[in-house]
């Protein structure tokens, strides 16, 4: 019984770094899009609406097949942001 919860719990924890890493990379590919785009009203809209969209709908699935999965999945969105927040930083900056 253990095993099996510790294994939905690796596996929910593997899916958030799954879905924070395309989140985060996509708002930083978003950014450095805006900067040089002619419309960056539209770039920003569409990259918030399809991110979150995939986001939302990665922790529903999470929660419809093992509700206790949240926790793990949001701890590894957040294991996500910090990965790609130090490989996008340029070098030389302060942490």
């Amino acid at each position: 019984m253990i095993p099996e919860v510790l294994g939905y719990f690796f596996a929910a924890f593997a899916w958030g770094v799954a879905l924070g890493l395309v989140f985060f990379w996509g708002l930083w590919i978003t950014v450095r899009h805006v900067v040089s785009s002619p419309k960056p009203k539209a770039w920003l809209t569409f990259s918030m609406l399809l991110r979150f969209t995939l986001l939302l709908a990665g922790f529903y699935g999470v929660a419809r097949l093992f509700p206790p999965g949240i926790i793990p999945a949001m701890a590894g969105v957040l294991a996500a942001r910090a990965y790609v927040s130090r490989k996008t930083r340029k070098t030389g900056e302060a942490p």
